[in-house]
This record gives C-alpha cells, structure tokens and sequence, in this order.
C-alpha cells in the first residue's frame, strides 16, 4: 500500500484491516463507498442485487460526494474475477456473471480515488477448512478509469 497517496494511505490500511476482520469472523462485506475528508468519514452503504442497482448505488455515491465534498474516496466490495490471458474467453463471457463459473476467484476490490488520481486494489479471499481469510491488496495506478464507479470527485466538482 507503500504506493498510495500519504493522504489516504493511514486510512486505507485501517479499512482494509477491518474488512480482514470482518471476513475472518466469517462476515461478508457489504459494498460501501467511504467518503473522506480530514474531520470525518462519510460511510455510504450500498446495494447490489441487480444491473439497476449498481446504477443506483453509482448515483448515490455521486450525490453524497456532491454534498460532503470528500477530499478522497475509499469503494470496498467483494466481487468474483476471472483471471485469464485468453482474450476470446475474456469476451464470450463478458457481461456475464461469474457467480457459477468454476474458475472463478472470490475477492475484496478496492478503488481509492484521490485529486492525484485513482487507484485500484483487490486482495483474494481464501476459504480453508470452512474459515475464510483475505490476502494483503497490491494497489496499481490504471492509465485511466472509466467506469459506473469511477470520477466521482470530478462529478462533486462540477456542480
């Protein structure tokens, strides 16, 4: 976490540290947007059952953004990935759920977006002997982020 921002790497390590303790004690985490600004988080809890509400939860996140004015944002969820090379596998599934496949990766991903820019996280949760557990996130800097949960600072600074 050594290449975050040092405006938001105290309060990401504590995010993640307590997102680790949820799942150890065998919890899942639900998604939820962190709103940050030097007296205060802003926690914004958030609900994905369906395409419609990842929309949204994508629209709630950029009116709270609007009215706190956070100085950085902390978006925490689980998700499934599939970690593949293979472009042509890459696009038949696409839009698809993963939530069947048989190769499917449980994780927390993580989205940290600064006025320095964005950076993105996941950690795999690993279930051994029914108890689960989640690796340390490697945070990397993308080009670019696109995206229904991306530039929500440059959303807030608009109005």
């Amino acid at each position: 976490m050594n290449n975050l921002p040092e405006q938001c790497r105290a309060t990401v390590e504590a995010i993640v540290l307590n997102g680790h303790e949820m799942i150890a004690k065998g919890l899942e985490l639900a998604p939820v947007a962190f709103l940050c600004r030097d007296n205060g988080i802003t926690p914004v809890f958030l609900d994905f059952p369906d395409e419609q509400g990842k929309d949204i939860s994508s629209a709630l996140i950029t009116m709270m953004a609007k009215k706190v004015r956070p100085e950085y944002i902390v978006f925490v969820s689980e998700a499934w990935i599939l970690r593949t090379e293979d472009k042509s596998m890459a696009k038949r599934i696409a839009g698809q759920s993963l939530e069947h496949h048989p190769d499917r990766m449980d994780v927390v991903m993580y989205i940290v977006e600064t006025c320095h820019g964005t950076w993105t996280g996941s950690a795999e949760i690993k279930t051994d002997d029914g108890k689960r557990s989640a690796e340390t996130p490697t945070f990397n800097k993308p080009d670019r982020a696109t995206g229904r949960f991306a530039n929500f600072l440059v959303s807030a600074e608009m109005q």
